[in-house]
């Protein structure tokens, strides 16, 4: 009644192999145990060899977490500065057209600069005095229908505009009053030595020019500090 009842709880097996196959696979079985476990080693061997390599392990974890750390802490330096970047050239962007306006307006004109740090381009975009009033204050966006002497003044204005980001000891203006007119000239002169007074400290300014400006410094400009002038004897035919 008890096998009855046990074989009645299941399914009753019906064994596809005979007994001499089913030994035969368990032989096979744990021969392959056994080889693998020769190859691997046995567990007292393994588990030396696990002692021994786990310190290793452990100060290379800690060394790669360092390194982790590190690189974090890199990314997060690099963004900061980027962002810094980013700040220094929005600055510099809008002081520069600030600085270019206010020397513009010096002159009565105006002026504003566009700099496109991606595509690595200057706009200038001017409205000189002597425009046609009648045209609405509308700004030219082309320098070149500049005349000779309007060009000039405004590339002395971009130039004077950026100097303030340069750390040089000497600046050096070449002939830059060539194209100008008497007035215009006087001007940018008187406006290049209040410039050299007011921020020359730890500077030198360099002006060469063709034409005489005794009749400028002796016009009764108030200088805080008159430059010191060179004149060049003029050239002798040989």
């Amino acid at each position: 009644i008890y096998i009855y009842s046990l074989l009645a709880l299941g399914e009753e097996i019906h064994p596809r192999e005979t007994a001499a196959a089913i030994k035969n696979k368990i032989t096979a079985l744990e021969d392959t145990k056994k080889i693998e476990a020769e190859a691997l080693g046995n567990e007292k061997e393994i588990n030396e060899e696990f002692a021994k390599i786990q310190p290793q392990y452990d100060e290379y974890s800690l060394q790669k977490k360092k390194c982790m750390a590190n690189i974090t802490l890199f990314k997060q330096m690099l963004d900061e500065r980027k962002k810094h970047f980013l700040d220094m050239k929005n600055y510099v962007q809008k002081d520069v057209n600030r600085q270019f306006g206010v020397i513009m307006q010096r002159q009565g004109h105006k002026g504003k600069i566009e700099i496109d740090f991606e595509n690595k381009q200057l706009r200038l975009d001017v409205k000189m005095k002597g425009d046609d009033p009648t045209q609405n204050s509308q700004i030219m966006v082309n320098t070149k229908t500049l005349s000779g002497g309007e060009r000039s003044f405004t590339q002395l204005a971009l130039v004077m505009s950026l100097q303030n980001f340069s750390q040089s000891p000497f600046y050096v203006y070449d002939e830059f009053d060539v194209f100008m007119d008497s007035v215009n000239r006087g001007n940018s002169i008187r406006l290049l030595i209040e410039c050299a007074n007011n921020h020359g400290h730890g500077r030198q300014y360099i002006f060469i020019t063709p034409h005489d400006i005794d009749p400028i410094l002796s016009s009764g400009a108030k200088f805080s500090k008159k430059p010191h002038v060179l004149r060049l004897q003029p050239p002798t035919e040989s």
